[in-house]
């Protein structure tokens, strides 16, 4: 029960008499919150309505820009992260290149199958292979 429901019935259970003035002040705070804030709209200027509308507006713009952003870094952060793991794929595959290259051309690899193959070995003709 609030304070003044609880003054109103006490007021009621003793017959106080009470001023009509202060009759009427209680029925002002007795006023449902829409009633007060009505009254509290109407004492509130025109400018200072712009403002409080200007500053409301302000903030939902602002909260709507901050999730706008956090969603578009974190679209590019994904894209970012894309593009780290196909570098780090290429770099592995040109890796393993390189290295079977290099198993590929070895000089004693390339004698063996010239062996194999019943050819006859001239050291002029032996070139190392480059990139």
């Amino acid at each position: 029960m609030t304070q003044m429901a609880q003054i109103k019935k006490t007021m009621d259970e003793y017959q106080v008499d009470v001023p009509s003035e202060a009759k009427a002040s209680f029925q002002d705070e007795m006023a449902s919150p829409f009633q007060l804030s009505e009254k509290r709209i109407k004492g509130i200027s025109r400018l200072e309505k712009i403002t409080i509308g200007g500053i409301v507006l302000m903030c939902i713009v602002l909260a709507m820009t901050t999730i706008y952003m956090s969603t578009v870094v974190n679209k590019e952060t994904e894209s970012i992260t894309n593009t780290q793991q196909e570098i780090e794929r290429t770099t592995n595959s040109i890796t393993k290149l390189q290295q079977e290259k290099s198993e590929l051309s070895r000089k004693d690899r390339v004698k063996s199958i010239a062996d194999k193959a019943s050819l006859k070995q001239i050291e002029g003709n032996i070139r190392t292979v480059t990139k």
